[in-house]
């Protein structure tokens, strides 16, 4: 199923829209440029689910709160083995690449 709100949110980053469901119908165009087509989205499916595949480690990586980290930097002058092992194991089950 073809996700619309995906699309433009990725593709018309700027443009004001509603949708109401899930299909092309349910878009309501609220922006001063052009409406695009239904053929127009359908064709940037593709696009975009490899962009969001792509950068599928971004969503992925959760790494511990900032304020942990920087208690534990600040608690051991540099960060522990602790925290440095909790961070390269959260880069190795989440590599960039994949």
């Amino acid at each position: 199923m073809i996700d619309y709100s995906q699309i433009l949110i990725r593709h018309y980053p700027n443009a004001q829209w509603s949708l109401n469901g899930d299909t092309y119908e349910g878009l309501t165009w609220l922006d001063a440029t052009p409406k695009p087509t239904q053929a127009e989205l359908d064709a940037l499916w593709i696009p975009t689910q490899a962009a969001h595949a792509a950068t599928r480690y971004r969503r992925d990586r959760v790494y511990p709160p900032i304020g942990d980290q920087l208690d534990d930097l600040f608690r051991q002058g540099a960060f522990s083995p602790e925290m440095a092992a909790t961070l390269q194991a959260v880069k190795a089950a989440h590599p960039k690449g994949r």
